[in-house]
């Protein structure tokens, strides 16, 4: 897959994407200024620092882009562009340029006309169908097109898990799916928790959306959750816990019934950069810490997960979820993420918090 990468002056950062991209597949073109012929390459990524100027000259090639159908990557700090394939206006909340290596490999090969005709066989008409050939007409009645189908604002069966890059949401949204009996769902293409459960059957995402399986444990996918996905994810009849990462931007997190937020005491999370409608889990926490967690991150927190040192290591390896051994954990975490918990008091929750962090 060909990706047009208009850099600027940031020519580093744009041959170490290349140079990473290279061996998965994706061959980088650098278009040094900021315009190329969009009919030879399937994708385009527009990287721009805060005040360079160039904002709006990749603005307009993006949206040429946009109607010629490619995906976008958008990199141009403090300016947001709607419709991008990914999204970054805010170099701040990003740990280095690992992001953008991670949306280029997220993005969507182009299907190849082989690949979109499947060869088959001319076989010999069976006596049943041409029998079925002289129905008389009047007895067939023709199914009106069906009408697109839209998306319902909210996936109250659904639990989205997310968090930034590193704060443990793959484990957390694994021993979630299995405190709850439900069903695991990889909302990104990642292989994290195919690993950790030894699924190496390909697809089963899109397997179990479709109905041709029956699993608890969604995790391999060719691609991120496509609209086709999301629209069979809304006729789902069982709950399912979707391990969005850090893609917070995505379709699925913002419908969720419920959005579990993970983070890590660390001081750059702030209570601006929390959503305000999600359970809060402050993840590996230090025991005996003197900060408390939500005086650290300036927010409530609705649990307290301590670091698990060997015994995170131990539930890897065992493939054992870590909530199965402490007692009473399954039933209290089903209590926080399935039902509505009352408006509490400020002295209660400091208590209720606490009770969280003795679990462990």
């Amino acid at each position: 897959m060909k990706v047009a990468l208009c850099p600027g002056g940031r020519t580093d950062v744009a041959q170490w994407l290349a140079d990473e991209a290279k061996d998965a597949g994706y061959e980088i073109v650098i278009w040094p200024q900021d315009h190329g012929d969009l009919t030879t390459v399937q994708a385009l990524f527009c990287f721009a620092e805060q005040n360079e100027g160039r904002a709006a000259s990749l603005r307009t090639l993006a949206q040429e882009a946009l109607v010629r159908g490619l995906p976008v990557i958008w990199a141009v700090e403090g300016e947001p562009l709607p419709g991008a394939f990914r999204s970054y206006s805010d170099f701040s909340k990003l740990p280095d340029a690992t992001p953008f290596l991670d949306a280029v490999l997220d993005l969507p090969k182009p299907v190849t006309e082989e690949e979109q005709t499947p060869k088959r066989r001319l076989s010999i008409p069976s006596p049943a169908k041409l029998i079925q050939r002289v129905v008389p007409q009047e007895n067939v009645s023709e199914t009106p097109p069906r009408e697109e189908e839209t998306l319902p604002s909210v996936f109250n069966h659904v639990i989205a898990v997310g968090g930034p890059r590193g704060a443990g949401s793959s484990f957390l949204a694994w021993n979630l799916a299995v405190a709850l009996d439900a069903v695991l769902m990889e909302g990104r293409v990642t292989d994290s928790l195919a690993k950790w459960l030894e699924v190496e059957k390909e697809g089963t995402r899109e397997a179990y959306l479709r109905g041709e399986l029956q699993t608890k444990a969604a995790v391999t996918a060719s691609q991120p959750l496509s609209l086709h996905e999301l629209q069979l994810l809304a006729r789902v009849q069982e709950r399912v816990v979707v391990d969005v990462g850090d893609a917070l931007d995505s379709e699925v997190w913002l419908r969720a019934g419920k959005q579990v937020f993970v983070m890590t005491p660390d001081p750059k999370c702030k209570g601006g950069d929390i959503p305000e409608r999600a359970i809060r889990v402050m993840n590996r926490y230090p025991e005996a810490f003197p900060i408390r967690p939500e005086k650290l991150v300036q927010a409530r927190i609705d649990l307290i997960v301590s670091d698990l040192g060997r015994e995170a290591f131990l539930s890897l390896c065992s493939q054992m979820p870590w909530v199965e051994k402490p007692p009473d954990v399954k039933e209290q975490w089903v209590r926080l993420f399935v039902q509505e918990k009352p408006q509490e008091k400020p002295e209660q929750r400091e208590e209720a918090v606490s009770v969280w962090s003795s679990w462990s």
